[in-house]
């Protein structure tokens, strides 16, 4: 899983990444607010990759539906997810190679039942890289359960 270290811009938590919360193993669509340039470049960015529904996995990573093995590295780019119970916050890390990249950074926030209770199923996040920001959700995709013809 491993841990993250803090760099001079990194704002996030030391926790390892990973693990088993109930958000885990199910599949979430991505969808980016546009408001400007920067947002609209991010917005492309799930298509290309091909991951504009993705899973997250036990051991930090991420796969795409269909799929068993993790996403990432891609082109030596990683992301690691890790989970903030106390501040209820989940972090995306970015990585090159081995090293984080301490400026670019996702926040997400899942939103709240009536009974002020996290609502795994959406998530509302901020994307950081350097001085930019941009608005993104992540939305649990429900599975359709196929019915047998009599």
């Amino acid at each position: 899983m491993g841990v993250c270290s803090s760099g001079p811009q990194y704002p996030g938590p030391d926790l390892p990444y990973g693990g088993n919360y109930p958000f885990v193993g199910k599949t979430y669509s991505l969808s980016v607010k546009v408001k400007e340039l920067f947002s609209g470049v991010e917005q492309a960015d799930p298509g290309l990759l091909d991951w504009a529904e993705l899973i997250l996995q036990p051991n930090g990573s991420f796969r795409r539906p269909d799929e068993q093995g993790d996403v990432f590295p891609l082109s030596g780019i990683s992301i690691k997810w890790k989970f903030d119970q106390k501040m209820g916050q989940l972090w995306f890390d970015f990585f090159q190679g081995d090293e984080q990249m301490t400026s670019r950074y996702d926040i997400l926030k899942a939103k709240e039942k009536e009974d002020k209770e996290p609502d795994f199923t959406a998530w509302d996040a901020e994307g950081y890289d350097g001085s930019n920001s941009f608005q993104f959700t992540l939305k649990e995709v429900e599975t359709k359960t196929s019915k047998g013809v009599w």
